[in-house]
């Protein structure tokens, strides 16, 4: 199962800063496991047979303190009851496929708005020393999140042409450019402000 985190955002409550929602949205065996949080998680009068749309498909509750916590709400593909005698693989895996494709869609659009964030970063010499820190720190964690989803994309690019058609050239070019600008915070730390990298 995956778990939660800035790669790999809960697909149910969004949650990027911890491990611990889990999800498998492959295969014969779906399920979401969505953990309670102060500021994350389901919504907290949810009962159980109640549906929430996410991930592309809709997800019905199932059951409450799930997870080897105890904590988490568990969500499964929803069908209807007459739904139920007709029921075949082939639609399970149709719903993953559009979940999956939902995933991918969204894992890349966020890496392109942090791409952003980090490129749009002032001049090194007009930052004063905090918003300096702040941005190195920025830059740095969106070059990792770089690297991580593209040890994951020639799976989406696989899967999903059209979005290899659409994104590949541009991830590419914002994955490289992330470098040179990597780069550019350590030469500036070890020239001007005289760390060692």
């Amino acid at each position: 199962m995956q778990v939660s985190s800035k790669q790999t955002p809960c697909p149910c409550c969004g949650r990027v800063r911890t491990n611990h929602c889990r999800f498998n949205l492959d295969g014969s065996y779906p399920i979401v496991l969505c953990h309670d949080g102060v500021s994350s998680g389901p919504p907290p009068n949810l009962q159980i047979g109640e549906t929430l749309d996410f991930a592309g498909i809709k997800w019905a509750l199932v059951g409450k303190g799930k997870g080897h916590s105890g904590n988490s709400h568990e969500f499964r593909p929803h069908r209807e009851r007459e739904q139920w005698g007709d029921w075949t693989p082939s639609a399970d895996l149709l719903q993953m496929q559009q979940a999956r494709r939902s995933l991918a869609i969204h894992s890349i659009d966020r890496f392109f708005e942090r791409f952003q964030q980090a490129w749009d970063v002032k001049d090194f010499h007009s930052l004063p020393m905090p918003a300096l820190r702040q941005a190195f720190d920025l830059i740095y964690a969106v070059e990792q999140e770089g690297l991580a989803l593209a040890r994951s994309i020639q799976t989406i690019w696989r899967e999903h042409p059209d979005l290899r058609d659409r994104h590949k050239s541009r991830f590419e070019a914002y994955l490289k450019n992330l470098r040179y600008q990597r780069q550019d915070v350590d030469d500036f730390r070890q020239h001007y402000l005289g760390e060692v990298i």
